[in-house]
């Protein structure tokens, strides 16, 4: 409590998102639930360090995505491309995990009616990848430079037709 005061008092933070997990948590609830309780507004944000599309962390959508491919993969266990997605999710939850420096499962589910938050994540990580949100020709999507192949090109990670994610909030 005491750090707090004295932060309060000099005006300047010593905790910030990119260090403070749990205050990483706070910032990210206190967006989604302020953006869940307006009408017809979407809310985008960035610097918490954490990208979030449609209200939900890249992580959440890393593994509702692997969750889906696993399931296809056990009805289908010889089918080639359900194998790729199942590995191409849980690739991409890894790298997050990594990005994160979290253990699987830290990050909570909050689930919530409306997807009206999006957040650019942060503009440089300590390894020097980026994300960022862009909106153009009538979609929104969720990029993160470099690509895998470690080119100074974006590689999209998520996107959403912009009407759709209007018509939603």
């Amino acid at each position: 409590m005491e750090k707090y005061l004295v932060q309060r008092i000099i005006k300047f933070s010593f905790n910030t998102p990119a260090k403070d997990f749990q205050l990483r948590q706070e910032h990210d609830s206190a967006l989604k639930y302020w953006s869940e309780g307006q009408d017809k507004t979407v809310l985008i944000s960035g610097h918490t360090h954490r990208p979030v599309f449609k209200s939900e962390t890249h992580e959440v959508t890393l593994r509702k995505l692997l969750e889906e491919a696993e399931n296809m993969l056990s009805l289908e266990p010889d089918n080639q491309e359900f194998i790729k997605e199942v590995a191409e999710a849980s690739a991409g939850l890894d790298w997050v995990l990594a990005k994160n420096r979290q253990t699987p499962g830290v990050t909570p589910v909050i689930e919530l009616k409306k997807t009206s938050y999006f957040n650019t994540g942060y503009c440089v990580f300590l390894d020097g990848d980026i994300t960022g949100l862009e909106i153009m020709d009538g979609e929104i999507r969720l990029f993160r430079w470099p690509n895998d192949e470690g080119e100074p090109k974006p590689k999209m990670l998520v996107g959403a037709k912009l009407r759709d994610v209007l018509k939603a909030c």
